[in-house]
């Protein structure tokens, strides 16, 4: 199963909602944008204290590049009940539950894409978590 195939297989994922079934590189890096305060919201319901990873992308930030790296980091984020968006400005927003270790995560994430860490931060509302975000101009 290819990495698109597996994205719309996460019923519960945003990815399911936000990937077209197109061919990766016609597909403008816009159209993945979402409501991310409304991801956030949701994700808190499933996980009271959790963590937010912002991440820049890296490869010259072309936007198939991007797509494929996005893809990847959701891919490796599957099985663990993180939830990805790629935010209006380019970068990559990653939602991990408070269990996971962030620092680990954060590296994985950044060297398997050739990212960069924006920031990283531990947030217990879903205020927090958007006000931090909003302050580091990310949304």
């Amino acid at each position: 199963m290819g990495l698109l195939g597996k994205a719309d297989a996460k019923s519960d994922n945003v990815l399911s909602d936000n990937f077209p079934n197109e061919d990766i590189a016609s597909v403008d890096i816009r159209a993945f944008s979402i409501d991310i305060q409304a991801l956030i919201d949701r994700f808190h319901l499933k996980n009271p204290l959790f963590h937010c990873l912002l991440l820049k992308p890296g490869s010259g930030g072309e936007p198939s590049v991007r797509k494929r790296d996005f893809l990847e980091i959701a891919d490796m984020s599957g099985s663990h009940g993180i939830e990805c968006a790629c935010l209006p400005k380019g970068n990559y927003l990653i939602l991990l539950p408070g269990a996971l270790d962030i620092d680990l995560f954060s590296h994985r994430f950044s060297k398997s894409s050739g990212s960069t860490v924006i920031t990283q931060f531990s947030a217990d509302s879903p205020s927090f978590a958007f006000e931090q975000l909003t302050f580091i101009n990310a949304v």
